[in-house]
C-alpha cells in the first residue's frame, strides 16, 4: 500500500467563464475521497487569522462525514478553497468575502493499544 505524501486539492464554489458545477462536484469527490480514511477519527483545526478580524481558532470534533472538511470551514458565501497535504497535516486556504483565512487540519492518531 502506497501512502500519500503530498495532496493538492483546489476548489470554489461559485461559477466563472472558466468553472462549473461539474468542477465543483470533482472538488467535493476529490476531498470525500482524500478525507473518508479519517471517518471516525477526533480532527483539530486551528487557525490563526480567522475571518476579518484574523482571530486565533482551535476546534476539534469527530469527523463523520469527509465533507465537513469543506462546510465546517466555509461561510454560505463565494470562496474558494486550496488543501495541501504534507506527512499528517493538511493545510488549508480559504478565500471568502472576509478575507484569507489559513488551517492547519490533523488528527488524533488511532490508539493501538494491544
Amino acid at each position: 500500500m502506497i501512502n500519500k505524501i503530498e495532496v493538492n486539492i483546489y476548489g470554489q464554489n461559485y461559477q466563472t467563464e472558466d468553472w462549473s458545477d461539474y468542477d465543483y462536484e470533482d472538488f467535493v469527490t476529490s476531498v470525500s475521497s482524500e478525507f473518508s480514511q479519517h471517518v471516525g477519527k477526533e480532527i483539530n483545526i486551528t487557525s490563526e487569522n480567522l475571518g476579518w478580524n484574523n482571530a486565533s481558532v482551535y476546534a476539534n470534533f469527530l469527523l463523520e462525514n469527509p465533507e465537513d472538511i469543506i462546510t465546517k470551514l466555509s461561510h454560505d458565501s463565494m470562496w474558494d478553497m486550496s488543501i495541501i497535504k504534507t506527512k499528517n497535516v493538511y493545510k488549508v486556504k480559504l478565500n471568502d468575502h472576509d478575507g484569507t483565512s489559513d488551517f492547519v487540519v490533523s488528527f488524533e492518531k488511532e490508539n493501538n493499544n494491544e
